[in-house]
């Protein structure tokens, strides 16, 4: 076995990749109800262990690239990709998945997700963000703590 094109990715994570392919597949799991995600790295770590199987086996332009068109070969990908991430799903803490036609449905709106998430959120300053959200929770804290004082 040959080591991977990209080795040092499997040594330094990109964080924004990560951030939004659990992002995408939080929302495949709200889209589906035999789909659950049971613990708050559940996402983290099947986002984690998909990107080892497309480093090592396949490719990620194959899981998450959407086909031009339909034929033969789509419904032959989709199946590949469908067993891949329901093998992870088992394997992996976090994520309960029922049943294979279930993965399959996952795998598309999976795919679909982290296509749209990619699209419109890859540019986004995700340090930025978080540094608002943590502004704004600070003055929101300030004010109520001043507020529930004067009283």
């Amino acid at each position: 076995m040959s080591a991977p094109s990209n080795f040092l990715s499997l040594i330094v994570p990109d964080w924004d990749f990560l951030f939004l392919q659990s992002l995408a597949i939080i929302v495949t799991a709200m889209l589906l109800k035999k789909m659950t995600i049971t613990s708050l790295v559940g996402p983290l770590i099947t986002v984690i262990a998909i990107s080892w199987v497309n480093n090592l086996y396949w490719d990620s332009r194959l899981f998450f690239d959407l086909p031009t068109n339909f034929t033969v070969d789509t419904l032959g990908l989709i199946f590949c990709n469908s067993i891949i991430l329901w093998v992870i799903v088992k394997l992996a803490p976090g994520i309960e998945i029922s049943g294979i036609f279930t993965a399959i449905k996952a795998s598309v709106i999976l795919t679909i997700s982290s296509y749209l998430i990619n699209k419109f959120c890859s540019n986004l300053d995700w340090a930025q963000i978080f540094q608002t959200i943590i502004a704004i929770l600070g003055d929101l804290r300030n004010y109520f703590l001043t507020n529930s004082n004067a009283k």
